[in-house]
């Protein structure tokens, strides 16, 4: 477990943001304690900085620095982020570029750079990318267009949008999928059926709500007990409460959800009378290992551990699965102020310089405790999450050359 010191290098801090004309965010990662085994973390220096002679390279770097300080979104909102300042950096590109190929090198650099943005939700953003340069390499190939930069960037920029609309229906497919699963284990099986659920989640999950909506609206004959932890230190829980209450609201299926918040400390007690654990993912690894927000693991282990009969249950796009073998990845380590703010607040006396704080916000949760992945493409078994982890590393070793 790795500590963040408060307040330890003050004056460092101080002097470098001087020399930048800057402060450094309150909201700033650290990358600079990354595993040194890990590919990403030594791929992710390599790439970081360059000299900024162009409108293109400017642009990169922008768009870079908002995934690297967006800390709303999670690993499906950053990998469509991402997918749209592709799109923005190729008709820049092809500006500046003297030929076709000089356009995808620029292009393949821009990939790196945005994939390993963000390394803890980096398998996201690596595999839309990734597919989308692909396709367009393809798609290129064949066109009867001159194959002069421009109009190598138009049909770049038409085939991300048509992957723009396919990845919104992937989500509507997510949920669908969950459901056709739910009916399954809980409802068509002999002496399973039952008129109440009791799912306990937490953080903020595109993939998680979207599940909950669509169990509320094909599976009208279940009430849902949501209980919800808070996800400190930026109360992600509560923000995702609000979102699927605003869903909700106009429909008739707002009397069957009953929504409970509760502190991320009270996760045992609470863990004791439920039927589900529902966990998104930021990055799943070759073995089944998931990489969700931390807090994750805790949930899942005490509901195993009071009840063998919970379902921990994982949903998640297919996208999050990572190339081969890699399963490490650069933790970020957020200002410890994220944290002490609060204290504050409730009036507690300044620490700083006094103790150290935990600034994580990623842990693993191994597979033996998850029970099923739900994706878009269906219901995921280890096997089948090594063969798409094995096809993801040949693309990486086909596009990036690593």
């Amino acid at each position: 477990m790795n500590l963040f010191k408060l307040g330890g290098n003050k004056l460092k801090r101080k002097l470098r943001a001087k020399s930048d004309n800057r402060a450094p965010p309150a909201n700033a990662v650290s990358l600079q304690d990354e595993p040194r085994n890990s590919q990403h973390s030594l791929r992710s220096f390599e790439e970081r900085r360059f000299p900024l002679d162009s409108k293109f390279e400017t642009t990169l770097e922008s768009c870079v620095e908002q995934l690297q300080n967006d800390f709303v979104s999670g690993a499906r909102g950053l990998a469509d982020n991402a997918l749209c300042s592709f799109s923005t950096l190729f008709g820049i590109a092809a500006t500046s570029a003297e030929d076709g190929k000089q356009l995808f090198n620029m292009m393949t650099k821009a990939a790196k750079r945005l994939c390993y943005a963000r390394p803890a939700m980096s398998s996201a953003i690596t595999s839309c990318l990734l597919r989308a340069l692909q396709r367009i390499q393809e798609a290129c190939a064949v066109s009867s267009e001159e194959k002069i930069p421009t109009n190598l960037a138009t049909v770049a920029q038409t085939i991300i949008t048509t992957i723009q609309t396919e990845r919104s229906n992937t989500s509507m497919r997510v949920g669908t999928q969950f459901t056709e699963w739910f009916k399954d284990f809980y409802i068509a099986k002999p002496g399973r059926g039952l008129s109440k659920i009791r799912i306990l989640t937490l953080s903020n999950s595109s993939s998680i709500r979207t599940a909950i909506l669509a169990l509320l609206e094909h599976v009208p004959a279940v009430e849902i007990g949501l209980i919800i932890l808070e996800s400190r230190p930026r109360f992600e829980g509560a923000t995702m409460a609000v979102q699927i209450l605003e869903s909700v609201k106009s429909t008739p299926h707002r009397e069957r959800l009953k929504i409970h918040m509760a502190p991320d400390c009270a996760v045992a007690t609470l863990a004791r009378e439920i039927d589900m654990v529902l966990l998104g993912a930021d990055r799943i690894a070759h073995d089944g290992a998931v990489s969700n927000k931390i807090g994750s693991s805790a949930a899942a282990i005490c509901a195993r551990s009071w009840n063998k009969k919970v379902q921990v249950v994982v949903v998640s796009d297919s996208d999050k699965i990572a190339a081969g073998g890699e399963k490490l990845h650069p933790e970020e380590k957020h200002d410890p102020r994220e944290i002490t703010k609060t204290w504050n607040e409730a009036g507690v006396p300044d620490l700083e310089g006094e103790v150290r704080v935990f600034g994580e916000w990623f842990e693993w949760v191994d597979p033996g405790f998850v029970d099923v992945y739900v994706t878009e493409a269906g219901v995921m078994r280890t096997e089948d999450i090594k063969r798409v982890a094995g096809e993801m590393e040949d693309l990486e070793k086909t596009i990036l050359g690593v």
